[in-house]
């Protein structure tokens, strides 16, 4: 929540959010859990990990600008 970018990335996460409302996002301190990121791998901040309830469909790792964001959920939305 300190860095400039992760609020950038929250900004525009949540922007997608309003569109995709049947979505639901987490965004984690990844200082504070620390579990999670082994958990799921997260080696890098800020990473993005778009799941389905059994699996992975896409991990995002890095400022990514919004266009690619919303092309991501499209691309896997209309799949």
């Amino acid at each position: 929540p300190w860095m400039p970018f992760h609020k950038k990335m929250l900004f525009m996460i949540s922007k997608i959010q309003c569109k995709y409302q049947n979505i639901v996002f987490y965004a984690i301190d990844a200082d504070f859990f620390k579990n999670l990121c082994t958990r799921f791998e997260v080696d890098q901040i800020p990473t993005v990990i778009i799941r389905s309830e059994t699996k992975e469909l896409k991990r995002v790792v890095g400022i990514t600008l919004t266009s690619a964001f919303k092309k991501i959920f499209y691309d896997i939305l209309n799949k």
